[in-house]
């Protein structure tokens, strides 16, 4: 089954895709930038032009982290981020909004929402 855009009724800035793919997140603290957190591996579960949602096993303790993620096709994309959202779905288990905190390339986009449809995933 292709993925599809959400329900239109969502109010969402831009069109989200299911998306799951295996991501790495560095949580930064942007008032102490020498401080290294623990990375946290995490899975994403939907993605926009503006972010990525994400369920981790683990809390992000800051607001802002570091992404990195792999499209089908091997192409790796690394952008800040912000925490726009959390949510504890069941014990043990996050579910993230993170808003990317810099406008990613336009063909890093172009490439990777269009993967996202080919790519077989479902919601």
């Amino acid at each position: 089954m292709t993925p599809h855009p959400y329900e239109t009724n969502d109010r969402r800035r831009h069109e989200r895709f299911a998306y799951s793919v295996p991501v790495w997140l560095q949580p930064r603290d942007p008032d102490q930038p020498l401080l290294q957190h623990q990375p946290l591996p995490g899975r994403c579960i939907d993605i926009s032009r503006g972010g990525l949602g994400v369920q981790t096993v683990g809390p992000i303790l800051t607001s802002a982290v570091h992404l990195r993620f792999e499209t089908p096709d091997g192409f790796v994309i690394t952008t800040p981020g912000m925490v726009a959202w959390e949510r504890m779905v069941s014990p043990g288990v996050w579910e993230y909004g993170l808003k990317f905190a810099v406008d990613l390339l336009e063909q890093a986009i172009e490439r990777l929402l269009p993967a996202a449809l080919t790519a077989g995933h479902s919601e």
